[in-house]
């Protein structure tokens, strides 16, 4: 599978991106009828000539199987054929646009959960919603941009975030932490208060999070206060931190929000007995 630029739009281009379109949202675009289908399919090949920058995946053997286009670092358009779904096709389209055109923006029809999720995994977050579409049809979109590594810690730690009370002697959640690991991927816990001495820090919840799931390498971690401040990690969790070993020294730690400010573990604690 091979990614190219799709400045040569021949009319053969044309078709066979208009075929993986329709192939695609009669898989995904349930809500629409096969009027509306047609309609838009009319208007295709119009906005694939049109788009500022179109990014075509192709197979080898069976040609053309999903395409991106782009129009000032937005996602205009990015449609997978149904057999090419779940291989990181879509991942890595979107890594492409990132890297070569600083793509920060898409608009998703809210009925399409399945894409909805898929941005959301990636790192984009909805910050605008509209009843109609662009078209005027009743079809509300949402409107999604790519936060930030730190944006997406700071929010997914926000998001489990929740004070409450289990029992008469455990209180969870007034801490969040979330963790990035050098895949990419990211980790959150709660802390977990308790009357003797059993308790764990949101920190080491999310490090257990991670190793759980087959993960060791964190690269970024960020930790949310009951007062919305960002904390640092206290010393048990730094302590095990170093003790993952390899890059332990150079996690970063989100110290403010939404400053944006940053300090690595090995700055807290220069002189770690197990570096000597």
């Amino acid at each position: 599978m091979k990614l190219i630029e799709g400045n040569n739009r021949t009319p053969e281009l044309l078709q066979q991106l208009v075929a993986v379109w329709e192939n695609s949202v009669r898989a995904t675009h349930w809500f629409l009828s096969e009027s509306e289908i047609q309609a838009i399919k009319r208007y295709v090949p119009q906005a694939l000539e049109g788009v500022a920058n179109l990014v075509v995946a192709e197979d080898e053997e069976k040609g053309p199987v999903g395409f991106m286009g782009i129009e000032k670092q937005s996602i205009e358009m990015l449609f997978l054929s149904p057999d090419a779904r779940g291989r990181g096709l879509g991942k890595k389209l979107i890594s492409y646009g990132i890297d070569h055109y600083g793509i920060s923006h898409v608009t998703v029809n809210e009925a399409n959960a399945l894409a909805k999720g898929f941005y959301e995994h990636l790192g984009f977050r909805v910050y605008k919603r509209t009843e109609l579409d662009e078209q005027g049809n009743p079809y509300p979109l949402l409107y999604m941009e790519l936060l930030s590594d730190w944006e997406r810690l700071y929010f997914a730690a926000q998001e489990v975030q929740s004070k409450r009370k289990v029992s008469d002697w455990i209180e969870v959640g007034q801490v969040a932490a979330a963790l990035m690991t050098r895949t990419g991927k990211i980790y959150s816990g709660i802390c977990i208060d308790t009357a003797c001495s059993l308790g764990m820090c949101a920190e080491r919840n999310a490090i257990a999070n991670m190793l759980t799931c087959g993960e060791e390498e964190i690269v970024k971690i960020a930790v949310l206060m009951p007062d919305g401040r960002m904390g640092m990690p206290c010393g048990a969790c730094c302590e095990l931190l170093f003790q993952l070993g390899g890059i332990g020294g150079e996690v970063e730690i989100l110290t403010d929000y939404p400053k944006i400010q940053v300090r690595k573990l090995k700055e807290l604690l220069p002189s770690w007995w197990g570096s000597r």
